[in-house]
């Protein structure tokens, strides 16, 4: 079976997911309209059409180039709407991608204006479950699929433990405001007369990154080079992603801030690892982590509740250690590379037979 995605760029938090595909024996396909420099292509190396390019005629003859058995389609403005309606106009099942919660149900109004005006598929998978607090209304148009992640080596030992500093790692893109990096540092003021941690972050610095802040870096790096952690922060940038798997294993726990994120794969990824995740409401990926476990989401932008979780994992590392392997079993079975590959096929074949 050949499987094409057409999205916006190919981001990393595809990766695991294609290569589930590809291990499967599934030949996995990757359209985009624009590249990044931060972008993993050791997997899949995409087949990038720009604006200026996305001719009908052009399209046409790349889909037959491929000849997909099933098109994943994500909103790419006028290169997802063309694709898709080539993609029809063959025979071709297509279904969305989207980072919508899955419960929080499409009106007619929005599913009339995806599929109109943005040419976008009604069925569709989300790897966005969405909170409790949200209620348990499903879109009946949609799946949850969460993107898996790559998993730990069996035997690899973590190289923490209930002695020491605590390890605290955060993931997420330097120079972008709403991963709200200041937020950590003033929790992290809070905890220092508490307990000895660690705080070490890693992200991408280039100013090719969408949303990226030449005021907020600074305001960061003053924070970093000049606040009262300075000697207790390592700053590391543009980390490859086939060195991270070393950075979870040395951290307790994997910490993102970030509000309006549309998922934040890190935490998820800390997880295979064993490493104890801790995000906010505001990212998508706190539905599923709120499916692993008690404690591990704090409210949006509340510097008093990200404060009180750090505090409360560091007065009780053997918990912090039990809820790593818990979080660690939950990777495994959930989120595993494999699982997505039968999920997202058993997908397609409900759709087409629907």
């Amino acid at each position: 079976m050949k499987i094409l995605f057409v999205v916006p760029r190919f981001h990393t938090n595809l990766s695991a997911a294609l290569s589930g595909l590809l291990a499967a024996g599934i030949d996995a396909r990757v359209v985009s309209s624009r590249t990044e420099l931060i972008e993993d292509h050791t997997v899949i190396e995409p087949v990038v059409v720009p604006k200026g390019k996305q001719s009908l005629t052009f399209l046409k003859a790349l889909l037959k180039d491929i000849s997909p058995d099933a098109v994943v389609l994500r909103n790419t403005g006028s290169l997802s709407w063309r694709i898709h309606l080539l993609a029809r106009l063959e025979h071709i099942p297509v279904i969305g991608y989207q980072l919508r919660p899955v419960n929080k149900p499409r009106s007619i109004a929005r599913l009339a204006l995806e599929t109109l005006w943005s040419g976008l598929p009604v069925w569709r998978f989300s790897p966005v479950m969405g909170l409790k607090r949200d209620g348990n209304r499903q879109d009946r148009y949609s799946r949850y699929l969460p993107l898996p992640v790559y998993q730990s080596t069996p035997g690899v030992a973590r190289k923490t433990g209930p002695n020491g500093p605590l390890r605290i790692l955060c993931v997420a893109k330097i120079a972008q405001p709403r991963k709200r990096h200041l937020l950590l540092l003033d929790a992290l003021e809070r905890l220092k007369d508490e307990t000895d941690f660690r705080l070490t972050l890693i992200g991408a610095d280039t100013q090719q990154v969408s949303g990226f802040s030449d005021q907020y870096l600074e305001k960061l790096t003053d924070r970093l080079l000049n606040g009262p952690l300075k000697s207790k922060i390592t700053l590391l940038t543009n980390v490859p992603p086939n060195q991270m798997a070393e950075h979870y294993l040395n951290h307790h726990i994997c910490v993102l801030p970030a509000d309006r994120e549309p998922l934040g794969i890190s935490p998820l990824e800390a997880m295979a690892f064993g490493t104890v995740p801790l995000t906010s409401t505001g990212t998508g990926s706190s539905g599923t982590i709120e499916m692993a476990g008690d404690d591990m989401v704090f409210q949006a932008g509340n510097v008093d509740d990200l404060h009180a979780r750090l505090a409360a994992f560091a007065s009780d590392r053997q918990h912090l250690e039990t809820l790593g392997q818990q979080v660690q079993e939950f990777a495994q079975k959930n989120l595993a590379p494999k699982r997505f590959a039968e999920d997202l096929l058993q997908f397609i074949m409900d759709f087409k037979n629907r």
